[in-house]
């Protein structure tokens, strides 16, 4: 399938600058010219491309659609994308605020019962630093 798909778009951006013959898309392609004339036939069915009327007979594109088209499709993927990272964002930023929590209350009761009045002090001594490590490495911070 996905061989298709680059021989069909390889035919459209070749066709995007001026019309070509078949003979022609099948040189600067590289693509078979019996694919070629399927894959215009293809177009032509779906309006993509027409032809002209006179010989030679070239292909052109018919109008800028299936650009916009497939524009349109590869935005939307990109923007499913980033919905779905700042979806896993929000999620690590809630895990993290919950850790940060958890680390403040246990801060403050260490504080509490111990004699160490330093902060820095008290996190070298009670952060496992194989914790932070986890920690970032789910968040690909590393």
């Amino acid at each position: 399938m996905t061989e298709k798909i680059t021989k069909k778009k390889q035919i459209l951006e070749a066709l995007e600058s001026k019309a070509l013959t078949s003979s022609e898309i099948a040189e600067i392609t590289n693509v078979d010219i019996n694919h070629v004339y399927v894959y215009l036939n293809r177009m032509l069915n779906k309006e993509v491309v027409r032809i002209t009327d006179k010989k030679p007979y070239k292909y052109e594109m018919k109008n800028d659609t299936y650009r916009n088209n497939l524009n349109n499709r590869i935005l939307h993927d990109k923007i499913d994308k980033l919905e779905k990272n700042n979806a896993e964002l929000k999620e690590g930023y809630k895990q993290f605020n919950s850790l940060f929590k958890a680390l403040m209350e246990n801060t403050s009761n260490l504080l509490k019962t111990s004699k160490i009045t330093d902060l820095k002090q008290l996190i070298s001594d009670n952060i496992d630093i194989n914790l932070i490590k986890k920690i970032n490495m789910e968040m690909n911070l590393k």
